[in-house]
């Protein structure tokens, strides 16, 4: 990885390219997660690798390139969000891109209950206040400990800890009660 961030400092775009591959998916689903809009989630992410291009000489710590690529994609979710002309669409995805992962043994309706249960909790994620989804998403969704979701979104340990518990129980609520998104919102 040395020789990657040296390759990025001195503006290799193969190792951007690297760079991208390895991370690229991750971030575009964390941006989704937060804006619910699958091009806008792209935009976002490609918004962000650019600016790591710009600036990867501020990098200090090589270790803590994926959190810093995240921080980056985070911040612009949320300023997409703030944005007065941003809103976000009637639909949150187009069930028709969705990607579903088979086992051989699963039968279609097993399938087709599987994709159900995912897009309601996708659907539900969404329905949340962007503050608890950012939790969500980083927490769940990357394994990131208390102390690195600190780090990224430079927000107090104790107010993560509320935002996750207030996330969880808003979820668990709406799930058990079978809302569906309008009845939520």
């Amino acid at each position: 990885m040395e020789n990657m961030m040296e390759r990025l400092r001195q503006r290799d775009e193969e190792a951007l390219q690297y760079i991208m591959n390895r991370y690229g998916n991750e971030l575009i689903r964390s941006a989704y997660l937060m804006v619910k809009d699958q091009q806008l989630a792209e935009e976002i992410v490609q918004d962000g690798f650019v600016k790591v291009f710009d600036k990867i000489h501020q990098l200090q710590d090589e270790s803590k390139l994926k959190s810093w690529l995240m921080t980056i994609v985070l911040n612009q979710c949320r300023s997409k969000i703030r944005t007065k002309r941003f809103r976000f669409p009637f639909l949150p995805f187009d069930p028709s891109e969705r990607d579903v992962e088979s086992g051989e043994d699963d039968s279609p309706e097993e399938l087709v209950v599987q994709m159900q249960k995912s897009e309601s909790l996708v659907e539900h994620i969404h329905s949340l206040d962007h503050h608890y989804r950012e939790v969500i998403i980083l927490f769940y969704y990357h394994d990131y400990s208390l102390e690195k979701m600190v780090e990224i979104t430079n927000v107090k340990k104790s107010t993560i800890k509320s935002r996750l518990r207030r996330a969880r129980m808003q979820l668990r609520d709406r799930l058990e009660k079978g809302e569906t998104i309008d009845e939520a919102t």
